[in-house]
């Protein structure tokens, strides 16, 4: 770190103490967290970023939220002395919206760029000088924070850090954003990840893909947790009767979703005299079929609530996209509930194309059963082959959980938090 920077953000005190002095490092550092989810514990966006909240100074951190008009989550208790303002996002979903149209997106995405932002930019910039920022951590999500992230620093003359959850192209794809419009906002994406100091990445396959794209200097940023909420890795079967599948999570991947209970139905959810049931932890759920089926929809369940009902489960289920339209995101994003399903000390089911980052990352550490198809009969088979051999399903559940100690702890957690926001250790 240069010396100007370690000036900048430091405060040096000396202090007598008997036959020597001590030194004491003060942090008087105060970052930006520029956001469209605040720190809550209601989103999965939310309560990453309260994770992370967690292993900086305290007070070092003020908030400007861009959010999401359909969303009201609520700030963390222990976050409600934190400075935060909360300003209406434009909308970017124009695309999908009644009567939405690749013109209509074109329209209004060029009214916005060109009328909202400068004013949310300079909003943002007043709330900045008002707390003396010295630095901008960015998320940058959707086409409105960024376009705003990178006006935003240099109006301020101060360092961006930004941060990416997805590839940008899943986010203009879901929404249908007019071509035109996608292209101009991926090169300002390009352009402000070139000019931020550091970047934190959604894997580590994305840290890779970006410093060959951007030159970017990338820290692998995702979901970690506490060790004491790791349980055991299984040794056994958690019944004789049953045999239990968790899922938690948002269900983007629904073919292959619907590719696993295909191969349930086929099974006519029996294997080896067990009937086999499913857990669903999520917002919402596609079921359909004409075949009676086990499934038990818990709705939405908190981090240590899924740990806990997966633990007591046989399977963690982990589904990624095949859809070649999603390849780019499914090479660099790492899904939020592997290290839930690692700390559960049950077994994961990847069923996944080889390419993506998840896969690799589990087979770089044998943790998990992978089924690279959407065939049914092949997912009927592995099934099957998790029900049937123990010996294997021990040493999965034990890598896993090495591997979650190894690369999904807070204390890895905290060192990529300070290393991407260039805190010094205390």
């Amino acid at each position: 770190m240069p010396i100007e920077t370690l000036k900048n953000i430091c405060e040096t005190k000396t202090i007598n103490k008997g036959f020597g002095t001590t030194k004491i490092i003060k942090v008087k550092m105060k970052i930006l967290l520029l956001t469209d989810i605040p720190p809550t514990k209601s989103l999965t966006a939310g309560i990453f970023l309260e994770n992370m909240l967690r292993h900086l100074p305290e007070d070092s951190v003020v908030c400007y939220t861009v959010l999401n008009r359909q969303l009201s989550p609520k700030v963390s208790d222990n976050l409600k002395g934190m400075p935060i303002m909360i300003t209406p996002k434009p909308l970017e979903d124009w695309g999908v919206r009644k009567f939405g149209s690749s013109l209509l997106s074109f329209s209004m995405e060029l009214v916005i760029s060109t009328l909202q932002i400068p004013k949310i930019v300079n909003d943002i910039v007043k709330f900045g000088r008002l707390h003396d920022v010295d630095r901008i951590w960015a998320t940058l999500q959707g086409q409105t924070m960024i376009r705003l992230a990178l006006p935003v620093a240099k109006k301020l003359q101060i360092p961006l850090y930004s941060q990416v959850y997805d590839s940008p192209t899943w986010w203009m794809k879901a929404n249908k954003v007019n071509s035109i419009i996608s292209r101009n906002v991926i090169n300002i994406f390009g352009k402000t990840l070139r000019e931020s100091r550091k970047c934190a990445l959604a894997s580590w396959a994305m840290v890779d893909q970006y410093r060959l794209l951007y030159g970017t200097r990338g820290i692998p940023m995702v979901s970690c947790l506490d060790t004491d909420l790791a349980r055991q890795p299984a040794k056994e079967y958690s019944s004789k009767r049953d045999l239990i599948i968790c899922m938690a999570g948002q269900l983007y991947a629904s073919a292959e979703w619907h590719v696993l209970l295909k191969a349930l139905d086929n099974l006519d959810w029996k294997i080896n005299d067990k009937l086999v049931k499913i857990r669903y932890m999520g917002e919402w759920l596609s079921i359909g079929g004409n075949k009676p089926r086990h499934i038990e929809y818990l709705g939405w369940r908190s981090p240590e609530e899924i740990i806990e009902i997966a633990s007591t489960s046989d399977i963690c289920y982990c589904p990624y996209w095949f859809d070649p339209d999603f390849e780019l995101e499914a090479k660099s994003s790492f899904p939020s509930k592997l290290p839930l399903y690692f700390a559960s000390g049950r077994p994961v089911l990847f069923h996944g194309p080889n390419y993506s980052s998840p896969a690799k990352f589990v087979q770089s550490h044998d943790a998990a059963y992978v089924c690279e198809t959407l065939d049914s009969s092949m997912v009927k088979n592995k099934l099957i082959e998790i029900a049937s051999d123990i010996y294997t399903y021990r040493r999965i559940a034990e890598n896993a959980h090495k591997a979650f100690m190894e690369n999904l702890t807070d204390l890895q957690m905290k060192q990529r938090v300070r290393d991407f926001l260039q805190v010094p250790i205390q």
